[in-house]
């Protein structure tokens, strides 16, 4: 079989991690032949993908994010239209696509109907869920129209998570989705950091906002510990313990280097989100603790759930954020190393769930599925 995939969003660095392990997955597979991969220039260096013999490098023009969403709306949709009639190939693989291009590319021809698309989703299937009345231009609104007109067209959707495909189904969408587990790689082996009182590191992974439990993880702070924020802090409340260290900023992004090195030094690893956070998406910050080994404490939410129920003891969930205060603060003059090892050890259990190699079969088994016959359900 023959594979086209298509990224027309990302640039450089961009869902770098994630799209270079769709790919590795797909060249691993026997079955393909080739791989036709359209993206820009800078997205393709990032992905380091040269010594995969399967891939037919082709580039596009990508915009840089910022740009105004009306010129990015045209580029992204004639490209990929221009793509998908260009060839015959068995499968349409957009990594990323914007809802109102997924909408119009479904209207746009019926020389398109026999193609087979399918969509990764990532974190714009939160937009069924956002209240308010939507006007035109708005994300929620070109999302709902896409997901109500999926039974109807000839796309598919693949999200990263099992229970990002149940919730979606509570909501009532049943056809034409799957979902596998998000891969990740480069995993360490091994986590030198011993808990001692008063030297704990408590770290908010990712940039420190009230919707992802930014306050919480303040409130939390307390001087028996030090709390570092690896990420950007954008809350307005600039009264902070001294404790609390601030890693980033909008004028000075952490470099992959830095960022994994803090990650490192952490006793734990902090996610304060709201419960009802993580209906429809995958998280990648977890990942980062889950690779460098980091007990986790959380409150409890869908997607945590899923990922690290079946674990052991991996951390702390937490039932509220009161419990998550609570929880800091006792662990705030933790020295269980016995606890934390088994934490540990348990963590790098769980890594061999996420790894390319581990998910590639469920993958494959989508891919026939949709090339081989037409798959409503």
């Amino acid at each position: 079989m023959n594979i086209t995939v298509i990224e027309a969003n990302m640039t450089g660095l961009q869902h770098s991690v994630i799209n270079r392990l769709i790919l590795n997955m797909l060249n691993s597979m026997v079955d393909v032949k080739k791989i036709r991969l359209y993206c820009s220039s800078s997205h393709y260096s990032a992905l380091s993908i040269k010594n995969l013999e399967k891939i037919d490098y082709h580039e596009i023009s990508v915009l840089e994010p910022g740009k105004k969403r009306i010129k990015k709306f045209f580029l992204e949709y004639f490209q990929t239209k221009n793509i998908l009639k260009s060839n015959n190939d068995d499968l349409y693989l957009l990594l990323s696509c914007f809802p109102n291009v997924h909408y119009f590319l479904s209207k746009a021809s019926k020389k398109l109907k026999d193609k087979k698309l399918l969509i990764v989703t990532h974190g714009e299937a939160e937009g069924l869920v956002m209240k308010g009345k939507w006007k035109i231009w708005s994300y929620p609104f070109w999302i709902t129209k896409t997901f109500k007109h999926l039974e109807k067209d000839h796309f598919y959707r693949l999200v990263l998570g099992n229970s990002i495909l149940m919730n979606l189904k509570k909501l009532g969408y049943h056809k034409r989705l799957f979902s596998i587990e998000h891969p990740y790689e480069d995993f360490k082996e091994y986590n030198n950091v011993i808990p001692q009182k008063g030297k704990n590191i408590f770290g908010y992974i990712g940039n420190c906002l009230k919707t992802k439990g930014g306050e919480t993880f303040i409130t939390a702070a307390n001087k028996n510990a030090f709390f570092w924020i690896v990420g950007i802090y954008a809350l307005k409340n600039t009264n902070l313990n001294e404790n609390i260290k601030i890693l980033s900023n909008r004028n000075k992004m952490l470099s992959f280097q830095e960022f994994n090195n803090y990650v490192d030094a952490l006793t734990y690893a902090c996610y304060p989100y709201p419960s009802e956070s993580y209906k429809f998406t995958a998280s990648g910050a977890v990942f980062d603790a889950l690779k460098h080994l980091k007990p986790i404490i959380y409150i409890k939410n869908d997607y945590f759930d899923e990922i690290l129920n079946s674990a052991g003891d991996i951390g702390y969930r937490c039932e509220n954020e009161q419990e998550f205060i609570e929880t800091v603060q006792k662990l705030s003059l933790n020295d269980d190393f016995v606890q934390y090892e088994e934490q540990v050890r348990n963590l790098r259990n769980l890594q061999g769930k996420f790894t390319w190699q581990n998910i590639k079969s469920d993958f494959e088994k989508i891919i026939k599925q949709i090339i081989e016959k037409d798959c409503y359900e």
